[in-house]
């Protein structure tokens, strides 16, 4: 009986170590599924709270392109309009002219050294 006593202690240590073991086994997995889940869940809260900060600044672009400020500053860019009692100065554009003046002193000789000796020679 001494031997079968043992035999069951063994068979019974060995049972509660496996289920032991896979006890373990399970609450790890559990634990790692968690907290993966709480990982997507923080990701997806920064996302939305991305999304709503994006969504509120479209919203508040959308508000101020229908605006009558926005309206009159795009019609006095684009359409070159005025209040009626607003005064508006002209100034020449003094950097195209000077540009066209550029272009015109500008004769620079692109002939090669041969051409121009050929030149001066049947000309002369």
């Amino acid at each position: 009986m001494n031997k079968t006593n043992k035999f069951s202690k063994i068979w019974s240590i060995l049972f509660l170590t496996i289920v032991l073991g896979y006890l373990i086994f399970i609450f790890t997995k559990t634990v790692l599924k968690n907290y993966s889940i709480n990982q997507q869940i923080y990701r997806l809260q920064k996302e939305t709270q991305v999304s709503e900060e994006e969504n509120l600044r479209l919203k508040n672009l959308i508000a101020y392109y229908q605006s009558d400020s926005y309206k009159d500053r795009m019609a006095r860019l684009l359409l070159n309009y005025k209040l009626p009692d607003e005064k508006v100065i002209a100034f020449p554009n003094v950097a195209a002219e000077q540009d066209d003046f550029k272009l015109q002193d500008t004769n620079i000789d692109t002939r090669t050294n041969l051409q121009k000796w050929y030149d001066f020679i049947i000309r002369s």
